[in-house]
């Protein structure tokens, strides 16, 4: 029975470590060693930052720039050596540099679950890369987000609906098509009120204007907004919601 309970534990052990293994192996294939992305703020010099980290932690870095990324903006690929300089620690000393905006690891470039919506590129909230002259990466990670869920229903299978309280929206826009929430409870146009809850034919929302179920508007704002919300992503047309899919 122990040579039984060795043999187990042996298995096991190796198994943790082929699993430990492969892990630290994925985490350390995300990122080009040696090599950091920076973006320095308007006025400073790239030659300022090599000059302050030629050493690091009384190791000679070799930092040198390898390339300029961008004609527009003072951000440049950097590269070290990897072999004799932790990565984290630079790239974290850099960081906090006053001359550095940011400083990130050079990530392998990897497909991400975006939408084929016309306008999707338009969307810098979502995915930030400077298109309209704003700051990169100042978005939601939309791209990311969208790669574990785009919306539908709850872990719990739910359908997830959100509230709009603005000044109407665009019942027929192509960008609301299957995304519309609906009081199945009530029959629309019918001036009763079918569920009992103390609104006649709010079969789409409630007015509070003007006390009716008429929410149909053509609106400037509310559709604008809801579209943010819950546009229909990956359609083909206009621009994408938050969530894809989503009352």
């Amino acid at each position: 029975m122990q040579d039984y309970k060795s043999h187990i534990y042996l298995i096991i052990s190796i198994l943790c470590f082929l699993i430990l293994s492969k892990t630290l192996t994925a985490k350390e294939a995300a990122f080009v060693k040696g090599e950091l992305i920076v973006k320095l703020f308007e006025g400073e010099k790239i030659e300022r930052i090599v000059q302050d980290f030629d050493f690091f932690e009384h190791k000679k870095t070799f930092l040198r720039p390898k390339k300029k990324l961008s004609q527009s903006l003072p951000i440049w690929l950097l590269e070290f050596d990897a072999k004799h300089i932790s990565q984290q620690k630079l790239q974290d000393a850099i960081f906090h540099h006053k001359a550095v905006a940011i400083c990130q690891n050079n990530h392998f470039i990897e497909k991400r679950n975006t939408p084929n919506d016309t306008q999707y590129t338009q969307q810098w909230q979502f995915e930030n890369v400077g298109q309209t002259g704003g700051t990169i990466d100042a978005d939601l990670d939309a791209p990311e987000a969208w790669d574990i869920a785009t919306g539908g229903l709850t872990a719990l299978g739910d359908t997830i609906v959100v509230a709009i309280i603005d000044d109407g929206i665009d019942l027929e826009h192509e960008d609301f098509a299957g995304n519309l929430w609906r009081n199945h409870a009530e029959i629309p146009d019918n001036d009763i009120d079918d569920d009992g809850n103390g609104y006649v034919d709010d079969y789409y929302g409630w007015n509070t204007f003007e006390q009716n179920g008429n929410v149909d508007w053509d609106s400037f704002h509310g559709t604008p907004v809801a579209g943010i919300v819950g546009a229909r992503g990956n359609n083909g047309v206009g621009v994408s919601g938050v969530n894809w899919a989503v009352k």
